[in-house]
């Protein structure tokens, strides 16, 4: 009848299903904990990485230019740098199509899983 390995598989699969959701989850946590240090007004020391921001499902970084006040979001899906690089670190390649190249350094947001032109 040939090997019998069904039901192996899927006790495999199911255990790997369980593991990218504790993963998942552990991420929407990192996440939900550095947009609570932005929405207090007080820059946390750290930022999580691409990747975990990516498995949280919230690939829009929102930023706000302090010149012109306009926010923007950054679609982390079509950035091209390393995964375990800092949400953070991508600040300083972003610049204000309103206010040219001498804008000053945009502030960080958050991290959300739709733009803010999509949630309202």
């Amino acid at each position: 009848m040939g090997v019998r390995d069904r039901i192996p598989r899927m006790k495999a699969r199911a255990f790997d299903l369980a593991e990218d959701r504790a993963r998942q989850e552990w991420a929407r946590a990192v996440v939900g904990r550095w947009n609570a240090g932005l929405a207090s007004d007080e820059l946390p020391l750290w930022s999580p990485s691409l990747r975990a921001a990516l498995l949280a499902g919230m690939p829009f970084l929102e930023v706000l230019c302090p010149a012109c006040v306009t926010i923007g979001a950054v679609d982390l899906r079509r950035v091209d740098r390393h995964p375990e690089a800092a949400v953070a670190s991508l600040v300083f390649g972003l610049t204000c199509s309103r206010c040219g190249p001498s804008a000053p350094m945009p502030r960080l947001v958050g991290l959300h899983a739709l733009p803010a032109s999509r949630r309202a």
